[in-house]
């Protein structure tokens, strides 16, 4: 039987959902397959992954999530939850991820789940597998490095003792032992088509655990990266790639019945994303059109991918989420769901609330999504995508065209102010510039780069970011006076010399005004007073209710930790204000 960490029950926008903490986690990454490919994107294939849109359709499909456009960035991003020129890992080839950044398994790990890697791994130094465990926080590998993609005769390492050349068919993980030093080679054999070798052991491993052990499975599968192929038992597929890409969804409806059978399908989520797009050379049927591979584009083609959620007894059914995101934020959303710390220094933020909220048009935190390639930075909106210094429009996906940019003002209040802010940031934060060759280290458009908020950067020479203004979203500040704005961004009113968000569109429409006449009403129900110039953040909810969702909701306390006036959100035993006279220690309230 498996065991609820625990429940939290809360009713939002008319939608009631449990909240609780997963007893597993199945994190699937295909290889080389974009968003186009599936039916829940609007592809045009003949019913190819009828069970990942089952799933979709069952749970939480993000139509704005965004990554490199290349396998082993991805990876590192995915892992690190650190855009790609922070972890060195910039290029396919040799990459030996840092212990720093190699974070994914380290939150369940330290929540108490059993952690398994299996399948392409390509981010560590592959004569060093164990850099797994001793770097990674996995408890187990089954893992092929490097690039070769083999469909048959392996190669494998793994640190299961008993696990051989000669034991790999009837292997089956009961009362197995792992090696303390070393690891095992697996040549495998011809007869063993090993993505499906690799689903089995996954369905063996949630069969050999402990009736309510918590676990954490990350499934690097080889699909649909080339060699292209027919696998064993696919028929129907309209070339090789689709009958790949309806194996990759086979796997995944095992995978989801070997829950069933296990009996843990309640209490387990699986995850399903891609690293990449197909490479060129590839077209995919798309909303009447053809799609042509854009592997190394950092157009939708290349970054635009799949993500999927799948947790019915949690998560609510069809929720087709716009709000935007990108590989940074898969790490933080995971650990956001199993209750584990998430680290400050990582340039991810938590979705986890969209997932289980129920509201498909509600945000992240995230404004622009963030896609690159060793020369090329990109960011994405809804309607728009900066590359370096340039501006499309992107009425619709995998469709954009340019926008003169006549001035830096007009590029400020344009689409290309979240995406400059973001990117200003970035090279401030994290290139090096005591380093003349800082700048290659982080591409930069050539010439100014203006961050729209008074931090500028010059890309020709030695980089040198300098903060003009310290007024956040701030165009222009006073003469002489740094912490004064005088004209804000696009989307922010000037409020007593400072840049107040307004309400955000959620989906289509981009252009705003930058200021307002008269106080909208507030419209969060229960609220005494919004913030100015948000009438859907509330700054103080009415008596007894509590803020939750940053401002978004006043709902009623679902604290259980006594004389406590707020619990901090999802959580009945972590108070962060208590009753006056009480002093709030180790999340509780004492005299």
């Amino acid at each position: 039987a498996a065991v609820v960490v625990a429940v939290v029950v809360l009713a939002v926008s008319g939608c009631v959902f449990a909240q609780t903490r997963p007893q597993g986690v199945i994190f699937m990454l295909s290889d080389d397959i974009g968003a186009d490919s599936f039916q829940t994107y609007g592809s045009d294939r003949d019913n190819s992954t009828p069970n990942l849109d089952d799933m979709a359709s069952k749970g939480y499909a993000g139509e704005h999530f965004y990554v490199n456009p290349l396998c082993a960035p991805t990876r590192g991003i995915l892992t690190s939850s650190r855009y790609m020129h922070r972890t060195g890992i910039t290029n396919n080839g040799y990459n030996d991820i840092k212990e720093k950044d190699c974070l994914i398994a380290k939150g369940f790990q330290e929540q108490g789940y059993k952690t398994l890697q299996i399948g392409k791994w390509q981010i560590s130094d592959k004569d060093e597998p164990r850099r797994l465990i001793d770097r990674c926080g996995f408890d187990y590998f089954i893992s092929l490095h490097g690039e070769d993609n083999k469909r048959y005769n392996g190669p494998f390492v793994t640190n299961f003792a008993e696990l051989t050349d000669a034991t790999r068919e009837e292997f089956d993980f009961t009362n197995k032992t792992s090696l303390p030093t070393g690891y095992n080679f697996l040549q495998g054999s011809k007869d063993i088509y090993n993505p499906q070798w690799m689903a089995d052991m996954i369905e063996k491993f949630i069969s050999s655990l402990a009736p309510g052990e918590k676990f954490f499975i990350y499934h690097c599968m080889f699909l649909n990266h080339k060699p292209f192929h027919t696998p064993p038992g696919i028929t129907g597929g309209s070339g090789k790639f689709d009958s790949m890409l309806r194996k990759v969804d086979a796997i995944a409806g095992q995978l989801r019945d070997a829950l069933v059978t296990a009996g843990v399908d309640e209490n387990v989520m699986l995850m399903f994303t891609s690293d990449n797009g197909p490479r060129e050379g590839i077209k995919t049927p798309w909303n009447g059109g053809i799609n042509s591979g854009g592997k190394w584009s950092v157009q939708d083609v290349g970054t635009r991918m799949p993500l999927v959620v799948y947790w019915p007894t949690v998560i609510p059914q069809g929720v087709y989420s716009s709000a935007i995101t990108d590989g940074t934020d898969i790490l933080p959303t995971l650990y956001d769901a199993i209750g584990a710390t998430i680290p400050s220094d990582i340039d991810g933020v938590s979705f986890w609330e969209q997932i289980v909220g129920g509201n498909a048009q509600s945000q992240s935190d995230r404004l622009v999504a963030i896609s690159q390639t060793k020369k090329v930075t990109s960011g994405r909106t809804h309607k728009h995508r900066v590359v370096n210094s340039n501006m499309y429009n992107t009425p619709s996906f995998y469709s954009e065209t340019e926008v003169t940019i006549s001035n830096n003002n007009e590029l400020c209040r344009g689409a290309m102010r979240p995406f400059l802010n973001i990117y200003s940031e970035l090279v401030n934060t994290f290139a090096d510039k005591t380093n003349p060759k800082s700048k290659k280290k982080f591409p930069l458009p050539r010439g100014r780069v203006v961050g729209c908020w008074g931090l500028a950067c010059n890309s020709d020479a030695q980089l040198q970011c300098v903060k003009q203004c310290d007024v956040r979203n701030c165009l222009q500040c006073a003469d002489d006076d740094v912490i004064t704005c005088v004209t804000c961004g696009l989307w922010y009113d000037l409020v007593d010399g400072k840049c107040v968000e307004q309400n955000i569109p959620s989906t289509t429409t981009i252009e705003r005004t930058t200021t307002t006449t008269e106080p909208a009403t507030c419209q969060v129900d229960r609220c005494d007073e919004c913030v100015a110039g948000n009438p859907n953040r509330c700054k103080t909810c009415s008596s007894p209710y509590l803020s939750f969702k940053r401002g978004r909701a006043c709902l009623e306390s679902l604290c259980v930790v006594d004389h406590c006036e707020q619990c901090k959100y999802g959580r009945l035993k972590h108070c962060i204000r208590c009753e006056d006279g009480y002093t709030l220690r180790n999340k509780g309230c004492h005299l």
